[in-house]
């Protein structure tokens, strides 16, 4: 057997193979117009290139194409493989020789597609890495990946001995190998220090650094300074993330050019954790996989939007995968709760190109802890709205007036909501709470509400904008405490 690029010696043999295998055995009925990609010189100019695989009386018994879709990115085409040849290695034989052909013009990833009734291919595209990416009209789209540049995974650890051995086995059980994985040890009490140690001797890409604690922020700030990956990804070491993580979010960050790629994650009862995978699994197998490209602008506005759920997907850090630019200069609040929100819509807007998959790839634990109701403390109010004065005066700084009054109007929107939770906690402060958190709804109100309506340009934004007005009026007129509009409010974000 050997492998040859296909000329117009072998043309007929070519289409007597197409024929037997696309036709007669697979029911395709337009094998002309595929092999028009062999003849087409234009196509081998454009940077592609077509392959036969000949036995020892000279017979054609494979074929293979490549395409080219952009600078980036070629596609598979017209692989098909004589029946009595197939399990024999011609198969990965041609693909080898295509693989390498791409390497050589430049190609970062190819992309192929099949159908489910193919068995045998699916299972021969996964052996060879190629991942699933999505499925339309009964086909199914796979990539592969031809050069992993390298990531940096920092994980924060601190006292969480219980969930940290799931967390790092699902990180160096990654299809994605190119990792540079820091385990940072938060000065914990427990024994995670320790089980950070024992996988730093399983794993030579582990590395654990034991620091006194400083919180979730000082952990990732240490992280940063010892990042060595042109990306770099925040995992939270009591999460979990999906085989194929660091697999799906490079591909949408190549193929799109992107500086931050996302996905959606979902929130699992510790008690399932050893059914996470099965379980995220079968909630992909619901969806309809989309991609959103944005640029930085419309991902702050989306930041700063009326809905929570594309709130939460885009605030958080460990969904992300990042162009490690975008973080030159960034650093993570010391001493601050809701260290995302201090750091974001920076991050944010550091960007050009931001790309969003509604495909699930992380799992967001639901500890016992994490679900307790637990009192809300002052320190916790205090930074929540304080991280939303220091993004509108950001914005304020860029000139960026539409933005600047949607971080205010998130303000007054906060402060109807902790207020909210405050009324129906058992904070021994309650009352000092509700009237800290009323002046400073009244000041802000005052300053801005003029400017918050004029910028508003969405029609479920002056909706809200109506309930923060009645939840001020009620406190001029009956002393109302604004905490009783959060449930009004908290249902319109929800919708």
């Amino acid at each position: 057997m050997e492998i040859l690029e296909y000329t117009n010696k072998y043309r007929q043999k070519t289409i007597d193979l197409l024929i037997k295998v696309a036709v007669d055995e697979h029911g395709f009925k337009d094998w002309e117009k595929w092999f028009k990609i062999f003849e087409n010189e234009a196509y081998i100019e454009n940077d592609g290139n077509c392959y036969i695989a000949i036995d020892d009386q000279d017979n054609v018994i494979g074929t293979i194409s490549l395409r080219k879709i952009d600078s980036i990115s070629g596609e598979v085409k017209n692989f098909y493989v004589e029946k009595e040849y197939r399990g024999s290695g011609i198969s990965q034989e041609l693909l080898n020789t295509l693989i390498e052909f791409a390497k050589t013009k430049g190609y970062k990833r190819l992309e192929l597609d099949s159908y489910k009734e193919f068995n045998r291919a699916l299972n021969f595209y996964k052996k060879n890495n190629f991942a699933l990416e999505a499925i339309e009209n009964n086909k199914y789209i796979y990539y592969k990946i031809l050069s992993e540049e390298k990531i940096t995974v920092i994980v924060a650890v601190y006292n969480i001995e219980k969930y940290l051995d799931n967390c790092i086995k699902s990180i160096i059980n990654q299809n994605y190998k190119n990792l540079q994985i820091l385990l940072i040890d938060d000065g914990s009490t427990d024994s995670s220090g320790e089980i950070c140690d024992k996988y730093a001797k399983l794993d030579e890409r582990i590395e654990v650094i034991h620091k006194k604690n400083g919180g979730l922020a000082d952990a990732r700030n240490v992280g940063m300074s010892l990042a060595k990956g042109k990306y770099i990804s925040f995992i939270d070491g009591d999460d979990y993330i999906y085989p194929t993580f660091y697999m799906n979010l490079y591909n949408l960050i190549v193929k799109y050019d992107a500086d931050i790629s996302e996905c959606d994650f979902l929130r699992v009862n510790e008690d399932d954790i050893e059914n996470i995978e099965e379980i995220i699994l079968k909630e992909n197998e619901k969806l309809k996989i989309r991609h959103e490209i944005i640029d930085n602008k419309e991902a702050v506005c989306e930041l700063f939007g009326t809905r929570l759920q594309p709130y939460v997907k885009k605030v958080v850090v460990w969904n992300k995968l990042y162009n490690s630019k975008v973080l030159s200069d960034i650093q993570f609040p010391f001493g601050k709760l809701h260290e995302d929100e201090y750091t974001t819509y920076k991050i944010l807007y550091n960007s050009t190109k931001i790309v969003s998959t509604n495909k699930v790839l992380h799992g967001y634990i639901q500890t016992k802890n994490s679900i307790m109701r637990r009192e809300i403390k002052q320190k916790r109010i205090d930074d929540n709205l304080d991280a939303y004065i220091q993004s509108s005066n950001f914005f304020k700084e860029k000139n960026e007036p539409e933005i600047e009054m949607k971080c205010r109007r998130r303000y007054l929107e906060n402060c109807i909501e902790l207020s909210g939770k405050v009324l129906k906690s058992d904070n021994k402060e309650k009352q000092t709470q509700l009237e800290g958190i009323k002046d400073k709804f009244i000041s802000n109100y005052d300053k801005y509400i003029k400017d918050i309506i004029f910028y508003n340009s969405e029609e479920r934004e002056t909706r809200i904008i109506q309930i923060i007005i009645e939840a001020y009026e009620n406190i001029k007129k009956n002393n109302k405490n604004i905490g009783e509009y959060w449930c009004e409010l908290e249902e319109l974000v929800n919708e």
